[in-house]
């Protein structure tokens, strides 16, 4: 998911994207200016971390603590990257 939302916002600013396993670059391989590059680059950790935030009020609302490896996992791909 963390990817993907580098490739969606690279995708709506106009640009043609590629995504591999652990990275999303535009395939012209430039970014018209460093806004672009700065808006893409924070896509991905954003997403992370409202991943992490949602799951933890739907643990936090619900009791749920089946939800736990979910949150775990965006802890996890924090530190992997």
């Amino acid at each position: 998911m963390h990817e993907i939302a580098h490739w969606a916002t690279g995708e709506l600013l106009g640009y043609k994207m590629e995504t591999t396993l652990n990275s999303t670059f535009p395939i012209s391989g430039k970014y018209n200016n460093d806004m672009h590059y700065q808006m893409i680059s924070a896509a991905g950790p954003l997403f992370t971390l409202l991943q992490a935030i949602v799951f933890f009020i739907l643990m936090w609302q619900h009791k749920r603590k089946l939800l736990y490896p979910f949150l775990f996992i965006c802890l996890y791909m924090r530190l992997l990257a």
